[in-house]
């Protein structure tokens, strides 16, 4: 199919496919497939074809040759079934798929693991950070009941041995100033 002003050949008349211009008497002849209707009817068999083979070719990536060979080859597969059966295109499409697949299982399963360890560590650190501040009350509190009572530094020392028995976290006694680091 082109257009009438590129064509080198003896204009047809689409209506009745003879040989000659102007308005046609003749009843309707199509001169692709011989059917009763125009040329230029989108109703054609053979025009549908065309637009199946185009339509084919592009989305499958097949040279015209290819597309039609498939296309004639088996009239009574639908030509889909064809096109599918014989483009090798059609099977890296699949493992391509089938590798998204499993990579997006993989993906999943290596976020749910990441998740669970996240959420572990974040209980750790929660218990960790309770025992430590409950620790530090029972410290204070210790402290607190030492307040403004003068001891000697050897009751002192005593008191923090007893602290660090009680608390298991290290404190050192500053003799010189009297105070607790």
């Amino acid at each position: 199919m082109h257009p009438s002003r590129v064509c080198e050949k003896t204009p047809i008349s689409p209506s009745c496919g003879e040989i000659h211009s102007g308005i046609c008497q003749v009843p309707q002849k199509c001169i692709n497939c011989q059917g009763e209707h125009s040329a230029t009817s989108r109703g054609c068999p053979f025009y549908i074809k065309e637009q199946n083979i185009i339509e084919l070719k592009g989305r499958n990536h097949l040279t015209t040759a290819e597309v039609r060979r498939i296309y004639n080859q088996s009239a009574k597969f639908n030509y889909a079934a064809a096109v599918k059966a014989n483009t090798p295109s059609n099977d890296i499409e699949e493992r391509r798929e089938t590798m998204l697949f499993k990579m997006n299982e993989n993906i999943e399963s290596i976020t749910q693991t990441i998740n669970a360890k996240m959420e572990q560590q974040a209980t750790m650190l929660v218990e960790m950070f309770e025992r430590l501040v409950e620790s530090l009350l029972q410290n204070l509190t210790s402290v607190n009941k030492l307040g403004g009572v003068t001891i000697s530094p050897s009751r002192k020392k005593k008191a923090v041995g007893n602290l660090r028995k009680a608390s298991g976290i290290p404190i050192q006694l500053d003799a010189d100033s009297g105070a607790f680091d």
